[in-house]
């Protein structure tokens, strides 16, 4: 089949306009939609704004996501078998040489040039043998503020210096907590996962399963929510608003081994 001169020239500007829209779609979805901004309602400008994790204090290896894993040896511990001050004291994962339980220490920065809100909340996402009924979540707050999560219908007293404290839901563990950073600003967070042996649901169940959970954190943004969005429009007549942030966070997970 012969094609027209007219013709040629029409499928080639066909071409043209396709190879172009794909790469705006992938400049779009790669390079954009990854990183959160804060808009400036002033010159329509947008700031880069990001937080970053590490095992260590010093953050030689900063990171936008970590993860960990145990396997447990034991069926089931008590809380005063949790060595406290070792976990205070270590970084990253801490093993326990006597006990089998998930113990993990990392840091939030605040790598900005301006105060900025954390939010950050802590869902589980997937749990086998109703291992959620018995399992407890200790939260550790710059090594002063600790919170011990169990689930709605459990009940055990601990030291005097813990809240404890009901999961929001069958899914989520807590939500709606919030921190103020200032610029390079480090805090400290350590998570303690166990199988409490005091509590009646671990009796009633096979020791078997798991149960992974994630640990989120957001950058709140300071100006209004129209200001945090961006317009997508190409002449910015008809405005095509869209969310941007990004999620950081830490991953755990516990099974039998």
């Amino acid at each position: 089949m012969k094609f027209s001169h007219k013709n040629k020239s029409i499928i080639l500007k066909v071409l043209l306009y396709t190879s172009l829209l794909g790469i705006a779609i992938t400049i779009i979805s790669t390079g954009f939609f990854s990183r959160p901004f804060f808009s400036n309602p002033d010159n329509d400008d947008f700031t880069l704004s990001r937080i970053e994790l590490s095992e260590q204090e010093n953050f030689i290896t900063p990171v936008e996501e970590l993860y960990v894993e145990t396997a447990l040896d034991n069926p089931s511990i008590s809380f005063h078998s949790i060595d406290i001050d070792a976990i205070l004291n270590s970084e990253g994962k801490y093993i326990d040489t006597e006990y089998t339980y998930l113990a993990y220490s990392f840091y939030i920065k605040n790598s900005n040039e301006k105060e900025i809100t954390i939010d950050y909340y802590m869902m589980i996402r997937q749990v086998r043998d109703h291992m959620n009924e018995y399992v407890r979540v200790m939260l550790i707050e710059d090594d002063m503020n600790y919170t011990i999560y169990q689930n709605e219908d459990d009940s055990a007293e601990y030291d005097d210096d813990t809240i404890n404290a009901t999961f929001e839901s069958e899914n989520i563990i807590f939500r709606n907590k919030s921190c103020t950073l200032e610029p390079n600003q480090i805090k400290s967070f350590r998570v303690v996962i166990w199988l409490e042996e005091k509590d009646p649901d671990i009796i009633l169940n096979q020791q078997y399963g798991d149960l992974e959970a994630r640990l989120s954190f957001s950058i709140r943004h300071d100006y209004a929510v129209e200001n945090s969005h961006h317009n997508l429009s190409a002449n910015h007549e008809t405005p095509m608003w869209i969310p941007i942030y990004r999620l950081y966070w830490v991953e755990f997970k516990i099974y039998y081994s």
